[in-house]
């Protein structure tokens, strides 16, 4: 048991040293990423730079209490995760190609697909790109029918996002653009992953490691958390009534 227990100190030893290292690497990347890069500087410059960063690494660290915090705003439908419109489009095998290639924009993203900056196309309820839109549409089509379970799953998901969005981002999970990210686990993923991430045990004990934190940082988050947990919830229910809103017009 001695044995085990040397093992065990040495192992947090080393986990505490690995943690004050990649804080230091942090710090010293943040600080001399203000310094000229240019060949062009001069030495002055160079000094200049380095005596302004040296003087904020000096500094106290700020008091959690005096920082600003205001409520995070919650995920966009539509931008941050796929808003499932009702599809409207009856396209089967007999509907000629040119329909197909003639869809516009708005027809597509009610779909849940979207032209992306290369020009390719988008569909964020099968998280593919589609290569062609009559074998992702043609109803008769074994694409499509995975492009309707698709959209079925967003929809199951969706609904329970606008139950548990506000708890998730509490949880230090943001979900943005398609991804979510979650800071008390240093993971991410596609959007749909999230739900998925903070009912995993590994998240739960990282979240329960950081209700029992009594560092400073830990309970000013808690503290916020708890004040605007009511404002929050709002937020996001006036962010589905709005979507819910803008999709009946």
């Amino acid at each position: 048991r001695q044995t085990a227990l040397a093992q065990d100190v040495e192992h947090a030893g080393f986990e505490e040293l690995r943690w004050h290292a990649q804080v230091r690497c942090v710090f010293w990347h943040l600080l001399l990423a203000s310094l000229p890069t240019s060949c062009s500087g001069s030495l002055r410059d160079v000094q200049q730079a380095l005596d302004k960063a040296l003087t904020t690494a000096w500094l106290p660290e700020p008091r959690w209490s005096s920082l600003p915090w205001r409520v995070p705003l919650p995920a966009e439908p539509s931008r941050d995760f796929p808003w499932p419109s009702k599809p409207t489009l009856k396209l089967s095998s007999s509907t000629p190609p040119e329909v197909f290639d003639a869809l516009s924009a708005h027809a597509l993203l009610n779909e849940g697909i979207s032209a992306q900056d290369d020009g390719s196309l988008w569909c964020a309820y099968c998280d593919r790109v589609v290569l062609s839109l009559r074998a992702h549409l043609d109803r008769s089509s074994e694409e499509a029918m995975q492009h309707a379970s698709g959209r079925k799953s967003v929809v199951d998901l969706v609904r329970r996002l606008r139950v548990q969005g506000p708890q998730l981002r509490r949880e230090g999970v943001r979900i943005a653009r398609l991804r979510f990210s979650c800071s008390l686990c240093n993971a991410s993923g596609s959007w749909r992953q999230a739900l998925e991430h903070v009912e995993a045990q590994s998240h739960k004990d990282a979240y329960r490691t950081f209700q029992e934190d009594s560092s400073p940082a830990a309970m000013y988050a808690r503290q916020n958390n708890d004040a605007a947990e009511q404002e929050e919830e709002t937020l996001w229910e006036s962010a589905f009534a709005a979507a819910e809103q803008a999709a009946a017009i």
